[in-house]
């Protein structure tokens, strides 16, 4: 089967991921997602922001969600680097992780068992574990 011109490669995978809120005003949204790319075998952390239209007493709305962070790891990165970028995302001072909510709690990794909270490098190691999981090929005699 050929590929279609738009086709370049698995999609990424989804591997961490946290948001934050201001007081509740879902408008004002950080959200921080962590990817595996496995063409260049690569996680990339991107961070999106919100904000209400007419600012914080306007009558609705908020604006598109714009990139403002956006960083890849070296290629075939240990957890240690995928934790290192990831921590330097939500230290930034521009985003609302640290100031609403406890990101060492509530950081969410994809793992082969499941979703765990917190930031580790144990963690980080799992959830690349996840992300580049092959399964094994069927041995069609046991079919």
């Amino acid at each position: 089967m050929s590929k279609l011109p738009f086709e370049t490669g698995p999609l990424p995978t989804s591997i961490g991921r946290i948001d934050a809120c201001i007081g509740g005003d879902e408008r004002y949204t950080d959200t921080l997602r962590v990817t595996y790319d496995a063409t260049p075998k690569r996680v990339r952390v991107v961070v999106t922001e919100t904000g209400a239209v007419s600012g914080n007493d306007g009558p609705g709305g908020r604006y598109e969600p714009k990139a403002s962070f956006d960083e890849w790891t070296p290629e075939s990165p240990t957890p240690k680097q995928v934790l290192e970028l990831v921590k330097k995302a939500l230290d930034d001072g521009r985003f609302s992780f640290r100031r609403y909510g406890k990101p060492t709690k509530r950081f969410t990794w994809s793992t082969l068992d499941g979703d765990k909270h917190g930031l580790s490098a144990t963690l980080a190691k799992e959830a690349l574990a996840y992300a580049t999981w092959t399964p094994e090929p069927l041995d069609e005699r046991l079919l």
